[in-house]
């Protein structure tokens, strides 16, 4: 035990240890993307990403490939938030899988914290343009995992992540996070 600052007990030599923090390795222990960059600084404002030992990344639409790497070397957990439109849903599936830019090499669990159809009620929508129901296919939209009933309210509305309270959005971020 301790005995006024002397260790005493042990027959052996205890070398010095220094623990490696240099880089993002052993700093934190996910990473979450947004798919709105203003919703990072708020969130990293707040203190979230210290709070939950969180990398916390905004981008503007699809991710960079730069972005895919960091991912692929952290092999943390990463959680992905975006609009529920047809855009986002590809950005969620594009950061669980990769692209043609950049195909993991590594493993890691992936959760989509929405948004999703079952997260949407009560929020306000708004019309897509015909633009958008064509950049993004139906048989698409089923590859990224959704669902009927997600794919018919993708036709015709859209939601994004600002129509959410702040309340609402670091609510959404920190269930996702303790779950």
């Amino acid at each position: 035990g301790w005995t006024n600052g002397v260790f005493s007990g042990t027959s052996g030599f205890i070398g010095p240890w220094s623990p490696e923090t240099c880089g993002p390795h052993n700093r934190f222990g996910g990473v979450l993307v947004i798919e709105k960059e203003g919703f990072a600084d708020l969130l990293i404002e707040i203190g979230l990403g210290r709070k939950y030992d969180l990398a916390i990344i905004g981008n503007e639409g699809q991710s960079v490939e730069a972005e895919l790497a960091l991912v692929d070397a952290l092999r943390l957990p990463l959680f992905v938030l975006h609009d529920f439109d047809r855009t986002g849903l590809t950005i969620a599936e594009n950061l669980r899988g990769g692209t043609w830019r950049h195909r993991y090499e590594n493993s890691f669990p992936v959760v989509d914290v929405g948004l999703r159809l079952h997260q949407v009620d009560g929020l306000e929508d708004e019309p897509i343009s015909p633009d958008n129901l064509r950049s993004v296919s139906d048989d698409r939209l089923q590859e990224c995992g959704a669902t009927e009933a997600e794919v018919d309210f993708l036709r015709r509305r859209r939601v994004e992540l600002n129509a959410l309270t702040t309340e609402a959005l670091v609510n959404l971020v920190e269930n996702a996070l303790v779950e």
